[in-house]
């Protein structure tokens, strides 16, 4: 029978994602929007041309959005970015992310970005804990993949140069 607490790390993170979804009000997850949807005109008017290009260049790089807006929708306060982790509660370790969206976080915050992170704790008998808050650089290591993942690639590359040289002969 699976368990998501020891597999399926990507099933577990689009279960992480929607869980934090439903604890940050107004938040939305990237997979489920197109990046157009930064482009159209909202109730405070357009998201500035820098940050949209941001956004939209960088869109699969974090998980969730929210656009923080006055009580009225009239003004934009803050656009916030989630990087939504999970783990399990045997297993706790410091939470690792990509060298490209780490940098990504890094970026959001020098233009006003507000970058977050979430972290949820898979506990037994569907118990959860969740963690948000502001995203510290001291939080995560950085991992662009397994070895194995990239050693793998490499042999899949050298075996289609050989599989030419072999033909071309």
């Amino acid at each position: 029978m699976p368990n998501l607490k020891i597999e399926n790390y990507t099933l577990r993170g689009k279960i992480g994602e929607l869980i934090a979804r439903s604890h940050i009000p107004f938040s939305s997850r990237v997979q489920e929007l197109s990046p157009k949807y930064l482009c159209k005109r909202f109730s405070f008017g357009f998201i500035s041309n820098e940050k949209r290009t941001f956004l939209i260049k960088n869109w699969r790089s974090f998980d969730l959005i929210r656009l923080v807006t006055s009580e009225g929708g009239t003004k934009l306060e803050n656009i916030e970015i989630y990087e939504v982790k999970t783990q399990s509660n045997n297993r706790e370790h410091k939470l690792e992310i990509t060298e490209k969206s780490f940098a990504v976080y890094k970026q959001a915050k020098k233009l006003g970005i507000i970058p977050k992170s979430v972290k949820i704790i898979f506990n037994n008998e569907w118990e959860y804990e969740i963690k948000i808050k502001n995203f510290e650089e001291h939080d995560f290591s950085i991992n662009n993949g397994s070895g194995k993942s990239e050693n793998y690639l490499n042999f899949l590359k050298e075996s289609a140069l050989l599989n030419r040289k072999v033909r071309g002969t």
